[in-house]
Formats: structure tokens, C-alpha cells, sequence
């Protein structure tokens, strides 16, 4: 008796053709000032460097659209087989497609992920804001480390 789990394909539980589109003019990312811009462009030429955008799973940066995934939070597979979920995404407007359920990701991380819940819904839930700060934090460690490690701990008088 292996039954077949109940799947429901209705108009709110399916991948929608522009997400992607309406998740890039909802999350304008981490805006860059001209001025770093200009600096970006100089050593990097041929990119395009508007905003920043940080991987909620691994905090790894990213600027380049075109190669940022969009990734569904809670995966469309997981919410046609799950109730719970299904009962929850058919009260929002735009379905398991919400701008909540949508986030910018690394290419590794969207594989890594696939259709898996648990440790990587929280991940893609609170990551999108912790990412970044914890991201800040390392960087100002290894800098402060390498300026201690350059001029060690003694002061010219």
C-alpha cells in the first residue's frame, strides 16, 4: 500500500515566469556610492557595479546579476507536497513566488540547497539580514589581526 503523496498544482503553487524580474525591483540590494563606483569601474571595466548583494546561506558577496540566482525559500516542490505550507502560500497574493519566500543566492548554494527545509529555510529567512553584518564583522577581525600582526603592539612616543 505505498500511497503517493497528494500534490496540488493550482495557479499559486507554481514557478511564475518573471519572478526574478519583480524580486530585482523589490530588493535593490546594498547601494554603492558613486564615488566607489567610479573606483570599481577602474579596476573592473567591463562590469556593472550598482548594488551589493550578499548570499543568505554563506555570506559570500555578489554584484554581478546576471549570475545571482533567485532562490524560493521554501522550494515549490517542498510546498505542493507539505499542507501546512500549501494552506500558508495560497493566502499570499503571488503564492510560493511572495517577494518573503524569494532570495538572492550564490549559484553553489542554490545547488547545495535544492528542494531541502529545515537548517536552510532558517538560513534563507534570517540570513538575508545577519549575512551581512556577520560578513562586516569577520572582515574588521582579519583587518584588525594583519594591522596588529604588521605594526605589533608597541607605540612610538
Amino acid at each position: 500500500m505505498n500511497k503517493k503523496p497528494y500534490i496540488e498544482r493550482t495557479k499559486t503553487l507554481k514557478r511564475s515566469h518573471d519572478y526574478r524580474r519583480r524580486y530585482f525591483e523589490h530588493d535593490k540590494g546594498w547601494q554603492i556610492p558613486p564615488s566607489v563606483q567610479g573606483f570599481l569601474l577602474k579596476v573592473f571595466p567591463n562590469k556593472a557595479f550598482e548594488s551589493l548583494y550578499f548570499c543568505p546561506y554563506c555570506g559570500r558577496v555578489m554584484w554581478d546579476k546576471p549570475k545571482i540566482v533567485v532562490d524560493h525559500i521554501h522550494s515549490i516542490r517542498r510546498v505542493q507536497y507539505t499542507k501546512h505550507l500549501r494552506e500558508h502560500f495560497k493566502t499570499l497574493p503571488d503564492g510560493v513566488n511572495h517577494i518573503s519566500n524569494l532570495v538572492a543566492c550564490c549559484v553553489r548554494c542554490n545547488g547545495k540547497k535544492g528542494k531541502k527545509g529545515g537548517l536552510w529555510v532558517f538560513r534563507g529567512i534570517y540570513g538575508r539580514y545577519f549575512m551581512p553584518i556577520i560578513r562586516l564583522i569577520l572582515i574588521l577581525s582579519v583587518l584588525t589581526i594583519v594591522i596588529f600582526l604588521a605594526y605589533g603592539t608597541t607605540v612610538n612616543a
